[in-house]
């Protein structure tokens, strides 16, 4: 069993448990998405808005937790849309686990330089060293299971933060 250690993490595997009971003692199947960084319009908090309200700010440099070398695999909101809907039409409910993303782990310097591209931003950014208690140093979702269902992503990284920085400039 895993061990989690922050509350995210612990609530997730309780939730993963509450399903594993459901399935024993009622017999309906289930299935537990492990979504790695989902992103895309409406988000008003993680990383992405972090960035671009800092962008704002009336100075030259963002401050940003961690080292900035921390990986993450970032999926954009309508490509998951797409995986839960092959999911769907699959019946893939297989009182399983599934991990949710494109696969390809991205440090947080290269995506916040990428993205302050895209926002035409040019300001200094400083990590300055200080990590969440139980925030993992890489996530990478594992792709067996979603190559299996023929799942291709509909967006790079790069295009799902145009479309992220277009509804930006809308609100």
């Amino acid at each position: 069993d895993p061990s989690p250690i922050s509350p995210y993490g612990k609530h997730k595997y309780n939730a993963e448990k509450i399903c594993e009971t459901t399935k024993q003692n009622h017999q309906i199947k289930t299935l537990n998405l492990r979504i790695c960084s989902v992103y895309g319009p409406s988000l008003k908090k993680q990383i992405f808005w972090d960035v671009y309200s800092k962008s704002l700010e009336n100075s030259d440099v963002i401050e940003l937790n961690g080292t900035g070398e921390e990986q993450r695999d970032f999926i954009y909101i309508e490509d998951l849309c797409k995986v839960i809907s092959i999911i769907l039409k699959e019946d893939r409910f297989s009182n399983s686990i599934l991990s949710v993303g494109n696969g390809i782990p991205t440090t947080i310097k290269s995506v916040v330089d990428l993205y302050l591209g895209i926002l035409h931003v040019k300001k200094e950014v400083l990590f300055n060293g200080v990590s969440r208690p139980g925030d993992p140093f890489m996530m990478k979702a594992p792709m067996d299971d979603l190559n299996e269902m023929n799942y291709q992503p509909s967006f790079t990284l790069e295009g799902g933060l145009q479309e992220y920085a277009k509804w930006l400039r809308k609100i």
